[in-house]
């Protein structure tokens, strides 16, 4: 990484971790928060991948992948923006729902990685796991309905935390001769 992308990280990381505090110290009054910064966060992300599909993807072999989940992305954000006036207890299962694929995907991931021999695995399946068990939490607390505000803090910290270790990692840079 160079050192703006690492800078970068680390105020995405502290920025991330502020939003989390607040909504937690809020608490379920911030719910219609929780899906105003998710219902964001999905679409700017949606909309980033398809401006990269649409300027250098598109010539690319698997780029039709990228389009992909940029249109998933931005289709998973107009969803989460219609959850506002349904009840709590069925953005609960949608959060469970949503950590549980993160948890499963991040696991296959790990274990692919370890397959190759590549010592980002532990990360992957400890991601995984965080994800699995935020999952589940949303399942056991199904009837508390401040559950989802404090579980989607719970994750944002988690996400700002691996920001900012991100942003502090060292990288090595390879010289080609």
């Amino acid at each position: 990484m160079t050192y703006m992308q690492k800078f970068s990280a680390i105020l995405r990381g502290l920025i991330t971790l502020i939003i989390a505090a607040v909504m937690l110290i809020v608490g379920s009054d911030s719910y219609v928060f929780v899906l105003l910064f998710l219902t964001l966060s999905l679409s700017i992300s949606g909309l980033k991948t398809l401006i990269y599909y649409f300027t250098m993807a598109k010539y690319m072999v698997g780029g039709r992948l990228v389009l992909y989940k940029g249109v998933i992305l931005v289709d998973f954000a107009f969803l989460t923006f219609s959850f506002a006036d349904i009840p709590k207890v069925y953005i609960l299962i949608y959060l469970a729902l949503v950590h549980a694929f993160q948890g499963f995907v991040e696991i296959l991931r790990a274990r692919e990685a370890h397959l190759y021999g590549e010592e980002s695995w532990r990360k992957n399946l400890a991601h995984g796991l965080v994800s699995i068990t935020l999952a589940v939490c949303c399942i056991v607390f199904v009837r508390n309905q401040s559950t989802a505000v404090i579980i989607y803090s719970l994750g944002l910290m988690y996400t700002a935390i691996t920001y900012i270790a991100a942003g502090f990692k060292k990288t090595t840079l390879v010289y080609i001769q």
